[in-house]
Order: structure tokens, then C-alpha cells, then sequence
């Protein structure tokens, strides 16, 4: 796989599967502003919301949790509103990764860009790997079938 930069606003990445190719997009935007990537997946790309499988992290859930989804609003999170708002659907799966909530008094944007605790650090290989997993097999079986093995856990 080789990324390049496509525009202003995403990497994009290819990869050749059996049945067709998977386009891998990581905006080069801020986070808030992340809907223009997704944007000009559906523009140069054809990609529509419905065949998007966005990862985000998700401050909502403890650290260590995901959930995926089918779809549905942005909650609290303003990179999902970005995507929301600039394609005008909230339909598009999501893979929310649970990074916890940012503790008392402390800056919500310094929180998010904080590097790990060490505890948490040893984690994170085992966290990432069970998430590509589950992108893997919403890929291969689809949204119901991954939610189904991998929100139970």
C-alpha cells in the first residue's frame, strides 16, 4: 500500500482484494474539519456516506471500548458533526474507540491530543488489533454480522 496526497485534505491509500479495492483516507485536516476528506472521497471517488467505515476516537466511551454502528447522529464528537454536515447524512458505519473522558478540570482538546498513560500504553497493541479485526470483518461479513461478534465483547 502506498499513500499519497490526493489534495490539501486527505492521504489516500489502495488496497486490491479479491472482489474489488479498498480506498484507506486519512484527512490531513484538523479533526473538526474532517468532512471535507470525506467530501472528496464522494467527489473524485464516488464514495457515498453508506459505503464510508469511519474510525474515530470517542471520549463517550471507556478507554479500551468501541462500538460499532450502522449509523446515526454525531453525539458529541465535531469530527462526526464535520462529516455529518458536509455530506449531509448520518448514514455511514462508524467504529467509535473509547479513549474515556477527559478528567475533571482538565482541557478537552488538551485530552484528546495527550499522549496515553503508561497502564494504558500497554494496551493499545491489543486494543488496535481487535479493531482491525473488526474493520476487517465488517469489510468481509458486514456492519450486522461485526456488530453482532464484536459489540457483545
Amino acid at each position: 500500500m502506498r499513500l499519497r496526497a490526493e489534495e490539501p485534505a486527505l492521504l489516500l491509500g489502495r488496497i486490491r482484494r479479491a472482489g474489488g479495492e479498498v480506498l484507506l483516507a486519512k484527512p490531513t485536516t484538523f479533526m473538526n474539519d474532517c468532512g471535507r476528506a470525506a467530501l472528496q472521497l464522494r467527489d473524485r471517488h464516488g464514495v457515498e456516506p453508506e459505503g464510508l467505515l469511519v474510525v474515530v476516537d470517542d471520549l463517550d466511551l471507556p478507554f479500551g471500548r468501541f462500538r460499532l454502528k450502522a449509523g446515526g447522529g454525531a453525539g458529541t464528537h465535531n469530527g462526526m458533526r464535520s462529516l455529518v454536515r458536509m455530506l449531509g447524512s448520518d448514514q455511514f458505519p462508524r467504529l467509535r474507540l473509547g479513549i474515556g473522558p477527559a478528567p475533571e478540570g482538565e482541557d478537552l482538546a488538551d485530552w484528546v491530543l495527550a499522549d496515553f498513560e503508561r497502564e494504558e500504553m500497554a494496551q493499545v497493541g491489543n486494543i488496535l488489533d481487535t479493531a482491525v479485526d473488526c474493520l476487517a470483518a465488517t469489510l468481509l461479513d458486514g456492519v450486522s454480522a461485526a456488530m453482532n461478534r464484536f459489540n457483545a465483547r
